[in-house]
Protein backbone atom coordinates (compact mmCIF):
# COMPACT_ATOMS: atom_id res chain seq x y z
CA UNK A 1 0.00 0.00 0.00
CA UNK A 2 1.45 3.28 -1.46
CA UNK A 3 -0.18 6.55 1.59
CA UNK A 4 0.29 9.71 0.02
CA UNK A 5 0.57 12.73 2.70
CA UNK A 6 -0.10 15.71 1.87
CA UNK A 7 1.75 18.48 4.16
CA UNK A 8 4.42 15.66 4.94
CA UNK A 9 6.48 18.67 5.65
CA UNK A 10 4.50 20.24 8.65
CA UNK A 11 5.03 18.97 12.29
CA UNK A 12 2.28 16.38 12.69
CA UNK A 13 2.75 15.21 8.81
CA UNK A 14 6.37 14.46 9.65
CA UNK A 15 6.07 12.66 12.39
CA UNK A 16 3.38 10.83 10.74
CA UNK A 17 5.75 9.83 7.66
CA UNK A 18 8.46 8.60 10.24
CA UNK A 19 6.01 6.26 12.17
CA UNK A 20 4.47 4.72 9.33
CA UNK A 21 7.92 4.18 7.52
CA UNK A 22 9.15 2.46 10.54
CA UNK A 23 6.19 -0.02 10.43
CA UNK A 24 6.83 -0.48 7.04
CA UNK A 25 4.49 1.09 5.13
CA UNK A 26 5.29 2.63 1.98
CA UNK A 27 4.50 6.55 2.24
CA UNK A 28 4.75 8.77 -0.08
CA UNK A 29 5.75 12.60 1.42
CA UNK A 30 4.03 15.46 -0.73
CA UNK A 31 5.29 19.02 -0.31
CA UNK A 32 5.17 21.86 -1.67
CA UNK A 33 8.98 22.57 -2.16
CA UNK A 34 12.63 20.80 -1.77
CA UNK A 35 13.27 22.78 1.72
CA UNK A 36 10.28 21.57 2.84
CA UNK A 37 11.13 17.10 1.79
CA UNK A 38 14.96 17.77 2.93
CA UNK A 39 14.88 15.90 6.62
CA UNK A 40 12.52 13.26 5.10
CA UNK A 41 14.41 12.73 2.35
CA UNK A 42 17.46 12.12 4.67
CA UNK A 43 15.31 9.77 6.34
CA UNK A 44 15.17 7.97 3.27
CA UNK A 45 12.13 9.21 2.26
CA UNK A 46 11.30 10.13 -1.40
CA UNK A 47 9.74 12.65 -1.70
CA UNK A 48 7.09 14.71 -4.12
CA UNK A 49 7.30 17.99 -5.06
CA UNK A 50 4.43 20.62 -6.05
CA UNK A 51 1.09 21.70 -5.35
CA UNK A 52 -2.10 19.55 -5.15
CA UNK A 53 -4.24 23.18 -5.09
CA UNK A 54 -2.23 23.17 -8.77
CA UNK A 55 -4.83 20.55 -10.92
CA UNK A 56 -1.61 20.25 -13.30
CA UNK A 57 0.43 18.82 -10.20
CA UNK A 58 -2.22 17.08 -8.82
CA UNK A 59 -2.83 14.02 -10.40
CA UNK A 60 1.21 13.37 -11.02
CA UNK A 61 1.68 13.96 -7.33
CA UNK A 62 -0.86 11.17 -6.58
CA UNK A 63 -0.94 9.05 -9.17
CA UNK A 64 -0.24 5.85 -7.97
CA UNK A 65 -1.37 5.94 -4.62
CA UNK A 66 -3.56 3.82 -2.81
CA UNK A 67 -4.99 6.56 0.09
CA UNK A 68 -4.52 10.39 0.63
CA UNK A 69 -4.12 11.78 4.09
CA UNK A 70 -4.05 15.61 4.09
CA UNK A 71 -2.14 17.26 6.73
CA UNK A 72 -1.68 19.87 4.77
CA UNK A 73 -2.70 24.04 5.69
CA UNK A 74 -1.78 26.31 3.41
CA UNK A 75 -0.47 30.12 4.79
CA UNK A 76 -2.13 33.53 4.20
CA UNK A 77 -5.20 35.45 5.77
CA UNK A 78 -8.64 33.52 6.52
CA UNK A 79 -9.44 34.94 2.59
CA UNK A 80 -7.04 33.35 0.91
CA UNK A 81 -6.97 30.17 3.30
CA UNK A 82 -10.32 28.44 2.83
CA UNK A 83 -10.73 29.01 -1.19
CA UNK A 84 -7.11 27.17 -1.15
CA UNK A 85 -8.04 24.61 1.20
CA UNK A 86 -11.45 24.33 -1.00
CA UNK A 87 -8.75 23.72 -3.98
CA UNK A 88 -6.77 21.44 -2.40
CA UNK A 89 -9.72 19.20 -1.45
CA UNK A 90 -11.07 19.56 -5.07
CA UNK A 91 -7.98 18.46 -6.65
CA UNK A 92 -7.34 15.39 -4.52
CA UNK A 93 -10.51 14.06 -4.75
CA UNK A 94 -10.70 14.67 -8.75
CA UNK A 95 -7.38 13.54 -9.65
CA UNK A 96 -6.32 10.96 -7.27
CA UNK A 97 -6.56 7.24 -8.70
CA UNK A 98 -10.18 6.16 -9.00
CA UNK A 99 -11.64 4.89 -5.56
CA UNK A 100 -8.43 5.86 -3.61
CA UNK A 101 -10.14 7.04 0.15
CA UNK A 102 -9.07 10.84 1.32
CA UNK A 103 -8.69 11.39 5.23
CA UNK A 104 -8.50 15.39 5.44
CA UNK A 105 -6.69 15.69 9.26
CA UNK A 106 -4.83 19.37 9.19
CA UNK A 107 -4.24 19.53 13.11
CA UNK A 108 -3.86 23.59 12.53
CA UNK A 109 -7.67 23.69 10.92
CA UNK A 110 -9.03 21.64 13.80
CA UNK A 111 -7.16 23.20 16.87
CA UNK A 112 -5.62 26.72 15.25
CA UNK A 113 -2.91 28.71 16.22
CA UNK A 114 -1.76 30.49 19.20
CA UNK A 115 -1.88 34.17 18.59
Amino acid sequence: MKIAVVGANGQVGREVCLFLSVMGVQVIPVSRTQLGGVFLERCALACRYGAVGNPKEAGRLLEDCNLVVDFSHPHGLPSQVRPAVKANIQNILRLAPPGCPYIYISSISAFGMRG
